[in-house]
């Protein structure tokens, strides 16, 4: 799945075959827009047929992320007993200057529906 998602992101951004991509690279970082990532999220919900969050990509925004939460959106019983959440290691991950950045990102999303 993770090799999937990153074949779609390459696609999606027209990034080079000989880039390399981390599995724990932000993807925004690479150039991902609110637009790309709806597009993702499309494209993923018509692959794998099934419902994904509209904020698929801000809340498992690695790839590694990424790739687990479809694997558990495509295969639910088989990841149900997983455990460690993704998302959980992701935020472990990160830096304090990375923490307070993200919060920063979340929070300036969550604003756009504040009236």
């Amino acid at each position: 799945m993770q090799r999937h998602v990153e074949q779609a992101l390459r696609a999606a951004l027209e990034l080079p075959d000989d880039l390399v991509i981390a599995p724990h690279a932000r993807l925004f970082d690479l150039g991902v827009s609110s637009l790309t990532a709806l597009a993702l999220r499309t494209r993923f919900q018509r692959e794998l047929a099934c419902d994904l969050s509209p904020t698929l990509l801000f809340d498992h925004p690695s790839l590694d992320g990424l790739a687990e939460r479809l694997l558990a959106a495509a295969f639910p019983a088989a990841v149900a007993d997983a455990p460690v959440d993704a998302r959980a290691r992701e935020v472990a991950a990160l830096t304090e200057v990375e923490a307070e950045a993200e919060l920063a990102r979340r929070l300036e999303h969550l604003r756009r529906y504040l009236p």
